[in-house]
């Protein structure tokens, strides 16, 4: 069972290589930036963001994240969020999107999340 999330840069770029080397790119010109790529998890009802990438300072936390994407979509700071890497594990708040950069990364050097929000009694998009 694992989270069905729609990552718009995989849709708008299919192929690995292209991505990689857009990666690679970036990971040179900013080496203080962490290269996201940030998509809305299936059912939620958060609306989704404009942009799809973003270049997050390293040392920024996953909680600063999710006020950043709360500030996005016009939502209070106190607002609960679940970020989610690899599509499965819900990143603690308090983690370095630089650590979670190292663990989680693709191939193609970004890092995909996903985000959701924080409803005790809703489906979260998951599937069978």
């Amino acid at each position: 069972m694992s989270l069905n999330i729609a990552y718009k840069y995989k849709v708008q770029v299919p192929e690995v290589s292209q991505r990689k080397l857009e990666g690679l790119k970036v990971k040179r010109r900013y080496p203080g930036k962490i290269p996201l790529v940030i998509g809305r998890v299936k059912n939620s009802n958060l609306s989704e963001l404009a942009k799809c990438k973003f270049l997050f300072p390293a040392t920024a936390t996953v909680g600063d994240l999710c006020h950043y994407i709360n500030s996005k979509l016009h939502r209070t700071e106190e607002a609960p969020m679940y970020i989610y890497a690899n599509s499965e594990l819900v990143v603690s708040k308090g983690s370095v999107i630089a650590e979670v950069y190292q663990e989680y990364r693709e191939d193609d050097f970004f890092l995909y999340l996903g985000y959701y929000e924080e409803n005790v009694y809703a489906d979260i998009g998951r599937e069978s």
